[in-house]
């Protein structure tokens, strides 16, 4: 898993950790934010500055199953949502401030993504992207932070497709569950939500769960 402070190992009975490795120990002022694994087993997570400040100070790291780590891309600003299409020829990445997706040819042999293009824009009004999952279809469902809501896009076109709206401002993630994979579970967040959307909003922080009318692509475990 990532930690404020790098990759980490965790031992489920004992829920003690170990380092791994921490690719920023000379950014202070920098933190690990969302993460998730490939289908090859590789484990992908990106970093942020600690205040969330525009400043393109941080990046997006793969950490290999024989645990090395390698820097995937630079200049980013809120590393965020990762996901990939059900065929594995693409990653989907989202930098929450530049409100847009990236999309990323993917060699799953290597881990190599390339030729990036700039696929989805979020409106004004509509948040921030945040975390992202993906469906069967090859849809998109992406978190909008300070948006209330998640959305079901599609990356070929950039179009929404659907919306479903969450009883809290700030969105943070969604992910696919349930014996069918039809569960839709989203997570919101408490911090960073003012008193007057705290009262309009007074589930926030809470995980919600929706039954969708589609089934998500799944996950993938560490080392394949």
């Amino acid at each position: 898993m990532a930690m404020e402070d790098g990759f980490f190992s965790m031992n489920v009975e004992t829920e003690k950790t170990q380092l791994i490795h921490d690719p920023e120990s000379h950014l202070p002022e920098n933190r690990f934010n969302d993460g998730k694994c490939d289908p090859a087993g590789r484990f992908w997570a990106g970093t942020t500055d600690r205040n969330l400040k525009m400043n393109e100070n941080g990046a997006l790291y793969c950490l290999n199953t024989d645990l090395s780590v390698v820097k995937k891309r630079t200049r980013v600003n809120i590393s965020n949502g990762l996901t990939w299409s059900p065929d594995h020829k693409y990653m989907y990445y989202i930098d929450t401030l530049t409100k847009k997706v990236i999309r990323f040819d993917y060699v799953i042999s290597t881990g190599q993504i390339k030729d990036p293009i700039d696929i989805i824009f979020f409106r004004n009004g509509d948040g921030l992207p945040d975390g992202m999952t993906s469906d069967e279809e090859g849809k998109l469902w992406i978190a909008h932070w300070g948006g209330s809501k998640v959305s079901r896009w599609d990356p070929n076109t950039g179009e929404q497709i659907s919306e479903i709206y969450v009883p809290a401002k700030n969105v943070t993630s969604c992910v696919f569950g349930g014996k069918d994979l039809n569960e839709l579970y989203i997570t919101t967040a408490r911090s960073r939500t003012s008193e007057q959307d705290l009262a309009s909003y007074p589930h926030a922080g809470g995980l919600f769960k929706v039954v969708t009318d589609v089934k998500g692509s799944g996950t993938y475990r560490f080392g394949g």
